[in-house]
């Protein structure tokens, strides 16, 4: 939950021009932030935002809106570049200064909805939206090949979209490489405890908070943001768990059995839940229907994380404690005693490593994967290592 913002609205909206204002990441969240809940409707298996309320994400094919987290007031604003809160800025900067890039031009965006799977992706047009984008900038570019670059969630949308969106000779058409950067394959343990006991929007989205005041650049003047992004991390109370627990993207992330087979990810002073003991956990934990909005399709979303068969270069990050399993002495509405293990700070190193399946098994395509000791889940994106890596890929057409 990281890189895209969301807008939203009134609906139906009974005042025009019916605007769309932040959401995430904006100072609105700090009194809607249980706005972006979800309404789930079992019979159909489908979700829908809260009666009353629009949401969408914005800025699909422009880079301003993942270059900085902080949203403006109108979705017509790209909003204050606010230090703080700087996302992908460093990225594209990289490559549009020193290698003629041109944001919305020859460098793309492609923001989604976070709170949703790859599935419900589908079905409300993202990915034919990527797909229409993809080969634009193919044509655009003289019939030059894309390369998809993507970090964190992004790789397990992504991989859907390759795997069961576009055929093979669309792929070959179109596809110079695909590049994860800390892929969240089978997600990060801690959004286990997110579900189970609540987590501070801090703890979710991890940035640097010390140094002077931002300073903003708007219409010629020069504005004193006086601690924005650090007040907005502050004063959004914890997010309930009936805020997270209604969001089908969260239980995405959810670590896989796959992968960690029988592993103890959660225990009490009475039992022990592995990945394979979601409905035990979740009913335990007073929450079944997630455990049924789990079954209903999320657990056969990327089943065996099946090779993309594109050019594939898998980067990532290691050697940081991360958290990996949780200890609840005291109920699950207490915060646990958390138990680290080896991974880049958010996602573990089991689901990082996922990748690696594809070498020389069904991936038929070319192949490499990296890993970079000490680079946080958030720094990569801005590590000079990953970013000169990612040039020699890009630049290899």
């Amino acid at each position: 939950m990281r890189g895209s913002q969301l807008y939203s609205r009134e609906e139906p909206c009974h005042k025009p021009p019916c605007q769309w204002k932040g959401l995430w990441m904006h100072s609105r969240l700090i009194t809607h932030h249980k706005d972006i809940k979800l309404e789930y409707d079992q019979a159909s298996n489908t979700y829908h935002n809260q009666s009353g309320i629009g949401i969408k994400a914005v800025g699909f094919g422009v880079t301003c809106r993942v270059e900085y987290l902080f949203a403006s007031g109108n979705e017509k604003e790209c909003g204050p570049r606010i230090k703080r809160s700087e996302y992908l800025h460093h990225f594209v900067e990289y490559f549009v200064k020193n290698f003629g890039y041109e944001r919305d031009r020859t460098i793309r965006a492609a923001p989604y909805d976070f709170r949703m799977t790859p599935e419900h992706h589908e079905q409300r047009g993202y990915y034919s939206s990527l797909k229409k984008l993809v080969e634009e900038m193919y044509e655009d570019g003289g019939n030059t090949k894309v390369t998809l670059v993507v970090h964190s969630m992004g790789a397990p949308v992504t991989l859907y979209f390759l795997n069961n969106v576009v055929d093979q000779d669309w792929k070959d058409t179109y596809i110079h490489a695909f590049v994860p950067l800390a892929g969240a394959w089978s997600g990060g343990n801690a959004v286990l405890r997110s579900l189970i006991s609540g987590m501070t929007l801090k703890e979710l989205i991890p940035v640097d908070l010390s140094g002077t005041p931002d300073h903003v650049s708007r219409g010629g003047r020069t504005q004193v943001i006086e601690n924005s992004f650090r007040g907005l991390l502050d004063q959004v109370p914890k997010l309930t768990k009936d805020v997270v627990r209604t969001l089908p993207g969260v239980l995405l992330m959810l670590p896989n059995a796959t992968v960690w087979k029988d592993k103890v990810l959660v225990k009490t002073d009475s039992r022990d839940y592995t990945a394979s003991d979601y409905e035990a956990l979740f009913t335990d934990a007073d929450y079944p229907l997630g455990f049924t909005m789990y079954s209903n399709g999320i657990t056969g979303i990327n089943a065996g994380y099946p090779a993309p068969n594109v050019p594939v270069y898998c980067f990532y990050g290691t050697g940081i404690p991360t958290e990996e399993s949780f200890y609840y002495n005291n109920g699950f509405e207490e915060s646990p005693i958390i138990t680290t293990g080896p991974g880049d700070g958010t996602v573990n190193d089991l689901s990082s490593e996922v990748c690696l399946e594809w070498a020389g098994g069904a991936q038929q395509q070319h192949f490499e994967s990296r890993n970079f000791e000490g680079v946080h889940h958030n720094k990569i994106v801005t590590h000079p290592e990953v970013l000169e890596a990612v040039k020699d890929i890009v630049t290899s057409i």
